[in-house]
């Protein structure tokens, strides 16, 4: 169970620094096309409670398959 608290945490830390950085991503673009930095307090929000759900969801999967291969192989 170690196992998964794991990679619930390493996973929803990738899907919040990825969430991150597809904001600022989008931040960089419109500073080129409107000369303003804009990073707003929604996005970050945004990101991080996307982030948790799909790290949740992917912990979940991977709980899920192995409960599956548990079940197979007997």
């Amino acid at each position: 169970m170690k196992y998964y608290l794991g990679l619930w945490l390493y996973s929803c830390f990738f899907c919040v620094l990825l969430c991150f950085l597809i904001g600022g991503t989008n931040s960089i673009f419109f500073y080129f096309k409107e000369g303003e930095l804009l990073v707003p307090k929604g996005e970050v929000e945004r990101a991080v409670i996307f982030g948790f759900i799909a790290g949740t969801s992917i912990s979940i999967y991977f709980f899920v398959v192995s409960l599956f291969k548990k079940v197979k192989k007997q």
